[in-house]
């Protein structure tokens, strides 16, 4: 696969050589490097339909992993459905009334309330009944006596206390 080339010197057909036809025939001569005989391009072929083939035989294997994987989830799923539906059921059973009062019978041993008797009760009259207690103040602290009377500010009182503690002052005045 070797291409012989001419010296530069030697001419073809009688035209001496020009630049051009040299430019022309180092290109040939590099393209012969890249050329591949039919063998080669047999060999390249297999090699790339090989490595195409591998290519698929590990994605074909890996999608069937996950389909058992899938298959194997759907399962555990299906399972855990069919246990949370058992006790959801366990659950609405032991909330029934009749349930709950078989377990208060028998195993905390009440009793059941037997019959009921409804009593009526008649009201006391409005003036029968005593009046509420007065609400009285939380006594007042010291501090807080001492600072009304530094800010100079009063407490609201009840009557009874108003009328008491200005009663000595209007007397004392007199």
């Amino acid at each position: 696969m070797t291409t012989a080339t001419r010296p530069p010197e030697v001419q073809k057909r009688g035209r001496p050589s020009t630049p051009p036809r040299r430019a022309r025939a180092r290109r040939r001569a590099q393209r012969g490097y890249l050329t591949l005989n039919g063998a080669a391009l047999v060999a390249l072929a297999a090699i790339v339909l090989t490595v195409l083939g591998f290519l698929y035989l590990v994605q074909t294997t890996r999608v069937a992993g996950l389909g058992y994987e899938l298959s194997r989830l759907q399962r555990d799923h299906d399972t855990v459905e069919i246990e949370t539906a058992r006790l959801g059921y366990e659950i609405a059973h032991y909330e029934s009334l009749d349930t709950v009062k078989q377990v208060a019978i028998e195993q905390l041993g009440m009793s059941s309330g037997g019959q009921k008797r409804f009593l009526d009760v008649q009201r006391p009259a409005q003036e029968q009944l005593s009046p509420p207690p007065r609400e009285t103040a939380p006594p007042e602290s010291f501090w807080h006596r001492i600072e009304r009377a530094v800010l100079g500010t009063g407490r609201a009182s009840s009557l009874d206390q108003v009328a008491s503690a200005s009663a000595p002052a209007a007397g004392s005045a007199r």
